[in-house]
């Protein structure tokens, strides 16, 4: 449920009210630090401008220091002022001596009540538990850029910082949020009633959206939770996945195996007219891309997908880009509110850093242009990112005011978190926002080490960078010692994928050394995943033990650095083939870093001639993982000049994220002649790829790897 300012007041004040510090006359409040606050209601009749001076008044005596009381500071003379008929959201003026705070609601005058606190530091009041004042209390007016201003983080997850930040976060704010909607049956089980009808049969993993049992337990699940003094969000959407029901009821509705729009619009009609004090949201995804052809209530919008948007600089020009603009003028002319869901995150990575601020600036001014009425970014919440903590204060700050001066912003965030490495991270930080800038690559949302590398990450300054911080991190304070623990020891992960990486320098001695420091990750319950799937850092270092035995085994190969030829034509960006000889194996959780991905039914590669002889054992490992469409392949026949001269079947496995090797004794070889291996895919309905990361040959003495 949404958190509002009336309902977290009490949380955050109710024991500042208590305290009040009185010195000289009753109209004047003197901090302990010997700095005089004169904190006033603009009018003393309006209740509301009186329950604020005395919450303001509160703050700044908790928040005062209790050292160096003799200094004596000018007096701060501070009115302020809730008016509903304020032009802006915001209103900061000095008038006379005087400094006037004036917010259109509780909400905004929260906040600005916030950024005048955080203003003060230096001023004798502790405020190193807020981020940087970007509102300039010089003189100062403006409106928030969007309605909703959702940061899914984890240096958010705290409801009391929510509301002084001004940003939202999807677990207290709304009352049924994301892919949930089986949330509104009791134990999450779709009743049979409810099932989509896909393949003339019921099935549990999509809803009929005709369904009358759906739409009363929609309707129970509103009635017990929504709120009963303010508006509440209800997201209503399809499972995440590319069924379709069409029974006669949706058919009937409007319904194509492609698009289930029709009957899911039909259902959010009803539900939304029955509760119009309500909001309620479906997505622009999947099978919901498109909107309907009927305008919806008042009371119903939508959340666009930005998943298609390339994270790069000069994306307003990209095809996708204007595509997406399209689009959100198509639900613009149907829906009362566009919130975007957007990404910050490589989510197959969360722990090397992701330097997008910029970026994200620039895509805030971009749906702002195109009338956005919300954005919605996707982090790495629950689990623990680097510098999470400076680029979760500086989006929320740019999702008030998205022409912010970032990079400054920035580097404020990083001299209040991190006092005595500050200068180091933010002169570190800010380059690689600049290298991302200059660079053609995009940052990724679902990639691999080698993206990063492309787009800004020079891996031997990484490693000087971390070297260099872990010895001044020796000087930091206890607060700051415990963000570095955790920033370095995320650090030892980007180190030991970097050494993972095609030509990274791969050496077992650092690899041991790294996963040493990566095994800290334990005192962080918050860093017990490294991605969004399949992801715990356990496993990976298990993985990681397998794949240094593997790669020692692989020195024997007579074939590693044997260039492998391609007969077919090499697809998509993993046709890299001096991966196969390479001695380096791939981790069963992550097809980006040495694999070699082939789609084509047959998948044909020429060995050279010389190395391989009558009787030797040549094997070939696979990834097994259907849910990103990478099977095992049927068989690899091994042929010389068309003549078959070895065989191995590969049985299917229902495991996931596994290596599999398939190896054959080869007959009667001409060792002076090429050869071919043949790799033919099983026949599956939809997209097909393999995975193979080694091929190998060994003497008929030798073993093959473990």
């Amino acid at each position: 449920m949404y958190i509002s300012e009336r309902h977290l007041m009490p949380k955050i004040a109710s024991f500042c009210f208590a305290v009040l510090l009185c010195c000289g006359c009753a109209a004047e409040r003197r901090s302990p630090a010997g700095g005089c606050y004169v904190v006033m209601p603009a009018d003393e009749e309006h209740a509301e401008d009186v329950r604020w001076a005395e919450y303001l008044e509160g703050q700044i005596v908790r928040r005062s220091s209790a050292l160096d009381t003799a200094v004596s500071r000018p007096v701060q003379d501070v009115r302020v002022h809730v008016d509903a008929s304020l032009s802006h959201d915001f209103v900061v003026e000095r008038k006379g001596s005087a400094l006037c705070l004036s917010a259109r609601d509780a909400e905004k005058m929260l906040w600005l009540v916030y950024q005048f606190l955080s203003s003060c530091a230096g001023q004798g009041l502790a405020v190193g538990d807020l981020p940087p004042a970007y509102v300039s209390m010089d003189g100062d007016r403006g409106n928030f850029a969007f309605e909703y201003r959702g940061v899914y983080t984890p240096s958010n997850a705290d409801p009391e910082l929510m509301p002084i930040t001004a940003s939202h976060n999807v677990d207290y704010d709304w009352a049924l949020w994301g892919h949930n909607l089986r949330r509104v049956f009791e134990g999450g089980r779709i009743p049979d009633e409810a099932r989509a009808l896909v393949d003339g049969e019921r099935t549990g993993a999509q809803f009929c959206f005709s369904s009358e049992v759906l739409f009363e337990a929609v309707s129970r699940y509103v009635a017990l939770h929504r709120s009963s003094d303010e508006t509440s969000r209800f997201a209503v959407m399809p499972e995440d996945n590319g069924m379709v029901c069409l029974c006669p009821d949706c058919v009937a509705a409007g319904n194509t195996p492609g698009s289930a729009t029709p009957a899911v619009s039909r259902l959010l009609r009803r539900v939304a007219d029955r509760y119009p004090d309500d909001l309620f949201f479906t997505s622009s995804y999947q099978t919901t891309v498109e909107p309907p052809s009927d305008p919806l209530p008042s009371n119903v919008g939508v959340l666009v997908s930005a998943i298609s948007v390339p994270m790069r600089e000069k994306f307003k020009s990209r095809p996708a880009t204007k595509k997406f603009a399209a689009l959100v003028g198509r639900w613009r002319k149907v829906a009362g509110r566009i919130y975007v869901w957007d990404y910050l995150r490589n989510f197959d990575d969360y722990l090397t850093p992701y330097p997008c601020l910029r970026l994200l600036q620039q895509r805030l001014d971009f749906y702002r242009s195109i009338g956005v009425d919300g954005v919605f970014f996707n982090g790495s919440a629950p689990a623990y990112a680097p510098f999470d903590d400076v680029q979760t204060a500086a989006v929320a700050a740019m999702l008030v005011r998205p022409e912010l001066p970032v990079a400054d912003y920035a580097g404020r965030c990083f001299a209040r978190y991190y006092p005595v490495t500050g200068g180091q991270l933010s002169a570190a930080y800010r380059s690689w926002e600049e290298r991302v800038a200059r660079s053609r690559a995009p940052l990724p949302f679902y990639g691999g080490i080698g993206d990063a590398v492309k787009a800004w990450l020079q891996p031997d300054e990484y490693v000087r960078f971390c070297d260099s911080l872990d010895r001044v991190s020796k000087r930091a304070g206890e607060a700051e010692r415990v963000r570095l623990n955790r920033l370095l020891t995320a650090s030892w992960f980007t180190r030991l994928e970097l050494l993972r990486r095609p030509g990274g320098g791969y050496d077992e001695k650092e690899a041991r050394r790294a996963l040493e420091g990566l095994r800290g990750y334990a005192a962080f319950p918050d860093m017990a995943s490294y991605r969004e799937a399949q992801g715990t850092l356990a496993q990976y270092i298990k993985d990681w033990e397998v794949l240094m035995g593997q790669n020692r085994s692989a020195a024997s190969n007579r074939l590693r650095g044997l260039a492998i030829e391609p007969v077919t034509p090499p697809d998509g960006g993993y046709a890299d083939l001096s991966l196969l000889t390479d001695g380096e194996c791939g981790l069963p959780t992550d097809y980006h870093t040495g694999w070699v991905i082939a789609s084509p039914q047959e998948v044909v590669w020429r060995v050279p001639a010389g190395r391989v002889r009558s009787g030797d054992v040549l094997s070939l490992s696979f990834l097994n993982v259907p849910r990103w469409h990478i099977f095992l392949p049927q068989q690899v026949e091994v042929r010389q000049q068309g003549r078959r001269v070895g065989v191995a079947e590969v049985p299917a496995v229902e495991e996931a994220f596994v290596r599999q090797e398939a190896a054959c004794k080869l007959g009667a070889v001409d060792a002076a002649r090429p050869l071919e291996l043949h790799l033919t895919q099983r026949k599956r309905g939809g997209r097909v790829t393999l995975a193979c990361d080694e091929v190998a040959v060994f003497g008929r003495k030798s073993k093959t790897r473990d």
